[in-house]
Order: structure tokens, then C-alpha cells, then sequence
């Protein structure tokens, strides 16, 4: 299990009892006299269809670990709006840093090995030199960098 707060996610023991996922929960987050779970704070998951479902009894819990085959991350937040943004939020955001790092990986796997040293010999053979037809500054730049 997880549990979520204001953007920190930190890993619990699969509580079985509703009682002790609550008290869990409020002692290892710092939480303040105006933060008290039940009160200003409630606790939701996400369900298999992507819905928020508020956790408030004991048998919403056993209902969570049944439904997520025991994979519940859960978020105390204000109110529902607060909860979908921190577990739909978090998830939005990593899905597309690894889709942006899976097209790196895919544009970088599709260029042929070969092609690293096909500048210098074409240009080479064609007479242009290292830098292949650049301007004599652009050139000068290059030298420089290296």
C-alpha cells in the first residue's frame, strides 16, 4: 500500500483494519491540529474504472483491497477534486516523462550504427575536409569546440 499527502507518496503495511490505516496515515505525515483524517481530511483511492472512491469504514477498505487485488494507493486529501489531482496528477505526469523518454529511445535504437562516422568519410571523399561544406567561421567555431 501507499499512501499519499500534498505530493508525498510513502509506503505502508497493508493495513486490514480501517482504524490502523488511520492512525498509520496521520502519524507519518506531519499533520496539524486542523488536519485531522475524518474531519478535514479524507481518504480516497482510485478504483479499476478511474473513479475516486472516498475510504471512511472499514468495509470501504476491504472493498479497496478486494477490487485492486491488494495494489491500493491511497491519498488523504480535502476533498475529491484534491484526491483525482494527486493520484490521476502524478500518474499524468510519469506516464509522459516515460513516454518522452521511450520516443528518445526509439529515435536513438532507429539510427543505424554506421551513420557516426558517414559525415567525415563522405565529406572526405567529396573534399571538403572534416567539417564537410560549412563557412570558414563555422568552421573556425567547430575547431574551437574541439
Amino acid at each position: 500500500m501507499k499512501i499519499i499527502f500534498r505530493g508525498e507518496t510513502k509506503r505502508a503495511p497493508d493495513f486490514q483494519q480501517y482504524a490502523e490505516l488511520v492512525k498509520h496515515a496521520s502519524t507519518i505525515f506531519t499533520l496539524n491540529d486542523m488536519e485531522e483524517i475524518g474531519e478535514a481530511l479524507k481518504l480516497f483511492y482510485m478504483d479499476e474504472d478511474g473513479d475516486i472512491i472516498s475510504l471512511t469504514s472499514q468495509s470501504d477498505l476491504e472493498e479497496a483491497f478486494q477490487v485492486m487485488a491488494g495494489k491500493v494507493r491511497v491519498v488523504m486529501a480535502k476533498t475529491i477534486d484534491e484526491a483525482r489531482e494527486a493520484l490521476v496528477g502524478g500518474s499524468v505526469a510519469a506516464a509522459d516523462a516515460l513516454n518522452r523518454s521511450e520516443m528518445l529511445n526509439q529515435s536513438i535504437a532507429s539510427i543505424p550504427a554506421s551513420t557516426a562516422s558517414m559525415p567525415q568519410a563522405n565529406t572526405q571523399r567529396m573534399g571538403y575536409g572534416q567539417f564537410g561544406s560549412i563557412g570558414p567561421a563555422a568552421h573556425a567555431d567547430l575547431e574551437q569546440m574541439l
